[in-house]
């Protein structure tokens, strides 16, 4: 028996029996069905660390989810998700979670206990909040939260001191707290279409940022401290019909830095 089971793309409507032959798998994948429950059978498959049920229509996630507790990568994005159950933070993960275009209304219960979690993604949801605790998963290297309907980020977020890449473009964020110059890993930064109209002076702590995309947003001046960004190669200003340009951005493009606008 192979290390891996792969029923992606077979049009399935419930899972297969789950039989002994299984038990020692670490991957499986049942990406692109039409399943709409998970059976309790899967989660005595204890050594698995992989789970792809990506793209099916899954309405629920049994508690019973925290017994896989050598999960590494777990997708369960483009379904019918409105919540997880909190023992979602008993799993192991630290490479990836997918949770993009489902029915989350809020940030689900247990994902900020998920410490050694490099990867998460839950765009395309209605999350209109990030919890304080977002800063317990300290190991975020990227964060996508674009298309929601978040309005701002906790003071806590600055406290991700790994992240790399930041996106939350398409959301409804209104200024940044003065925490995000903390975060001092950043490379990527998108903010594009929200209703940013200022910008904090903090902003240019982020010494390793390359790229920081502020396309239609309402921002009416940048603060100086832009020019302090040793590493920026790219600033996409477009979009910001009340912007008006300080004298200083002629030094920024002099660098090699491009300037949209």
């Amino acid at each position: 028996m192979k290390n891996e089971l792969n029923f992606d793309k077979q049009s399935l409507k419930k899972f297969p029996p789950i039989t002994d032959s299984w038990r020692n798998i670490r991957s499986l994948s049942f990406f692109t069905n039409e399943l709409t429950e998970l059976p309790d059978e899967l989660f005595s498959l204890t050594d698995l660390e992989t789970l792809n049920l990506g793209d099916n229509m899954i309405k629920q996630v049994s508690e019973k989810i925290g017994t896989l507790k050598k999960l590494k990568m777990l997708d369960l994005g483009h379904n019918e998700l409105k919540e997880l159950p909190p023992s979602i933070g008993e799993l192991a993960l630290d490479q990836f979670l997918y949770l993009s275009d489902n029915n989350f209304a809020r940030f689900p219960d247990g994902i900020t206990k998920l410490q050694s979690l490099r990867y998460l993604n839950l765009t395309d949801n209605e999350i209109q909040s990030i919890p304080d605790s977002i800063d317990e998963m300290r190991s975020l290297v990227e964060l996508r939260l674009y298309n929601n309907q978040i309005s701002s980020l906790p003071e806590n977020i600055g406290r991700l001191g790994n992240l790399r890449e930041l996106y939350l473009m398409n959301n409804e964020i209104t200024s940044l707290p003065l925490s995000i110059g903390k975060l001092h890993q950043l490379r990527i930064f998108d903010l594009r279409n929200n209703k940013i109209s200022s910008l904090p002076e903090s902003i240019g702590e982020l010494k390793k940022l390359l790229y920081l995309d502020l396309r239609g947003n309402d921002i009416k001046e940048l603060p100086d401290s832009l020019l302090q960004l040793p590493t920026v190669q790219k600033i996409d200003l477009r979009w910001n019909i009340h912007l008006s340009l300080p004298s200083w951005i002629g030094e920024l493009t002099s660098r090699g830095c491009l300037v949209y606008s």
